[in-house]
C-alpha cells in the first residue's frame, strides 16, 4: 500500500474519536463527544477542551494535516455551540437533517420484503391468539408475551463523598439520562471545596442496563477502583477517585415499578 493510499484508508474521526460510521464530518455534538443538544457552556467547553488536546497530541508525524485539519473542525464547533444565537440555528437545521435520516431509515425499512415470518408477526394481530396457538396453556401465553415486550428496567443510581472536603455529600439520579459532577456550581453534582477538580470532572450516562462514566477534563485525574479512565461502564460498589482528595461511592440499582 503507497503513502498515500493509506493516508486515504485511515480514519481520524474513528481512530482518535471513537466514531465511526457517519457522515462526515460528524455534527458538532458528535463531534466533541456530547449529548445531542447538550446546552451547558462549561460542559461544552470542557469537551471542546478534552478534545482538542487529544488531537493535539498526533500533530507531529505523517497525519500532520489531518490532525490540524480536525483541529479546525473542533474549533468551528467550539465557537458554534458557545455561541448561543449559533446554537439555536445550528439545532433547527440538525433537527430537521436526523428527521429527514430517519425518515430514509424507514422507508428503507418498509421496502423491504416481508419473509414468510414477518408476514406471521404483521398478521398476528388480527387473529386469536387462542384459535392460532391451542397448544399454549395462559401461562405460557403469559411468559410469551412478557418475553417480548421486556424492555431493561430503569435504574437509579447514587454517589456519594466518603472522603474529602466534600465528604458525605451525596447525589442520586433516577430518571435523567446524564448528569454532570464537577466543581462548578453549575454541576448537577457540585463538589466545590476541592479545587483539585475540574468545572466539569466527569459526567455519567445512564442507559439501562449499564451506566457510562466519561471524563471530560485534559488533566487524567480521574481513577476507578484505582485506574486512570477516560471512558468506562460503572458497577454497583465501584469507587471513584476524583482530582487529588475526593472519593465517591457507587450505588446502582433496578428502579422497581410503583
Amino acid at each position: 500500500m503507497t503513502q498515500n493510499s493509506e493516508k486515504e484508508a485511515f480514519d481520524p474521526y474513528h481512530k482518535w474519536l471513537g466514531i465511526r460510521n457517519c457522515p462526515k464530518p460528524p455534527n458538532h455534538y458528535r463531534l466533541l463527544g456530547l449529548e445531542p443538544f447538550e446546552d451547558d457552556l462549561e460542559v461544552i467547553a470542557e469537551a471542546a477542551d478534552r478534545q482538542m488536546g487529544h488531537i493535539r497530541t498526533h500533530q507531529s508525524g505523517k497525519y500532520a494535516e489531518l490532525s490540524q485539519k480536525l483541529l479546525n473542525e473542533l474549533a468551528r464547533a467550539k465557537i458554534c455551540l458557545l455561541n448561543p444565537k449559533r446554537r439555536s440555528a445550528y439545532d433547527e437545521k440538525l433537527k430537521e437533517t436526523l428527521e429527514v435520516e430517519k425518515q430514509g431509515t424507514d422507508a428503507y425499512l418498509e421496502a423491504l420484503p416481508l419473509t414468510a415470518t414477518d408476514r406471521e408477526s404483521v398478521e398476528a394481530p388480527n387473529r386469536s391468539m387462542l384459535s392460532t396457538s391451542p397448544r399454549l396453556t395462559s401461562s405460557e401465553m403469559e411468559e410469551d408475551f412478557e418475553g417480548r415486550t421486556r424492555r431493561p428496567s430503569p435504574l437509579t443510581i447514587q454517589l456519594t463523598v466518603t472522603q474529602g472536603p466534600d465528604e458525605g455529600a451525596s447525589y442520586r439520579c433516577s430518571r435523567r439520562k446524564s448528569f454532570t459532577v464537577g466543581r462548578s456550581e453549575q454541576a448537577d453534582f457540585s463538589l466545590p471545596e476541592d479545587l483539585t477538580l475540574s468545572r466539569v470532572q466527569f459526567t455519567i450516562r445512564v442507559n439501562p442496563p449499564v451506566c457510562i462514566l466519561r471524563h471530560m477534563s485534559d488533566r487524567k485525574t480521574t481513577q476507578l477502583n484505582e485506574e486512570l479512565v477516560s471512558e468506562a461502564v460503572l458497577k454497583d460498589g465501584d469507587i471513584i477517585q476524583a482530582g487529588q482528595q475526593t472519593v465517591i461511592r457507587v450505588e446502582i440499582s433496578q428502579l422497581l415499578p410503583s
